[in-house]
C-alpha cells in the first residue's frame, strides 16, 4: 500500500502538468486578439500620447514657472517656424500663404455647399472666381462643367453664399493681387463630407 501511495501522489503532480498545458493555449489565443486591437490603436496612440505629458507636467511645476515655460516654448515654436519659413525661397513662401488661403477658402465654401441627388463620385466643376480685396465675389463662372447643371449650380450658389472672403488681404494686398484675385476651384462630390 504503500507503494499505491506514491503512486497516487505522482498522478495529481502529473495533472498539474496538464492544467498548466491548458493554460498554455489560453495565451496562445489571447495573441491573435491583440493583433486587431493593435491595429486601431496605434491611430489614437499617437494622438493621446502628447495629452498626458501636457497634463502631467503642469501638475509638477508650479504655475509661475509653468507660464515662463509656456511663454518660453511658445517663443520658441514661432522662432523654429519663422526660421523654416525664412529658409524658404520666395516662390515656396507664396505656394505656402496661398495654400493656406486656399484651405480657407474650401472650409468655409464647405459649410455652404449642398450636394445635389444627382452629384456621383467621379464628378468634377472647375470655376474660375474674381475677387475684390473686401472679399466678395465679383463673378464665379463654370470653365469645365461636370455634365450635371444642378451639380455645377450648387457649387457656383456655394461660392456666392459663403462670401465674403474676408481673409483673403491675410497676407496683403500685393499677394492677393498677384494670386488671389482670380482663383480656379475644383468642386468634387466626394470632398464633401
Amino acid at each position: 500500500m504503500i507503494q499505491s501511495e506514491p503512486a497516487s501522489e505522482p498522478e495529481p503532480q502529473r495533472r498539474t502538468p496538464p492544467r498548466q498545458s491548458s493554460n498554455t493555449p489560453a495565451p496562445v489565443r489571447s495573441q491573435p486578439e491583440p493583433q486587431p486591437v493593435a491595429q486601431p490603436n496605434p491611430e489614437p496612440v499617437v494622438i493621446e500620447e502628447p495629452a498626458p505629458v501636457s497634463e502631467a507636467r503642469p501638475a509638477r511645476i508650479p504655475p509661475a514657472q509653468r507660464e515662463m515655460r509656456d511663454e518660453l516654448s511658445l517663443d520658441d515654436a514661432l522662432s523654429i517656424e519663422d526660421d523654416a519659413f525664412q529658409s524658404m525661397t520666395e516662390e515656396q513662401q507664396a505656394a505656402s500663404k496661398e495654400s493656406t488661403i486656399r484651405a480657407k477658402f474650401a472650409n468655409q465654401v464647405a459649410m455652404y455647399w449642398s450636394r445635389p441627388p444627382s452629384a456621383r463620385n467621379g464628378m468634377e466643376v472647375v470655376i474660375r472666381i474674381q475677387l475684390v480685396p473686401s472679399g466678395e465675389v465679383v463673378s464665379a463662372t463654370v470653365v469645365n462643367a461636370s455634365g450635371d447643371p444642378a451639380f455645377d449650380r450648387s457649387a457656383l450658389e456655394a461660392i456666392r453664399q459663403a462670401a465674403p472672403y474676408e481673409f483673403v488681404l491675410e497676407f496683403g494686398q500685393a499677394f492677393f493681387n498677384e494670386r488671389l484675385r482670380t482663383m480656379t476651384v475644383v468642386f468634387r462630390p466626394e470632398d464633401l463630407k
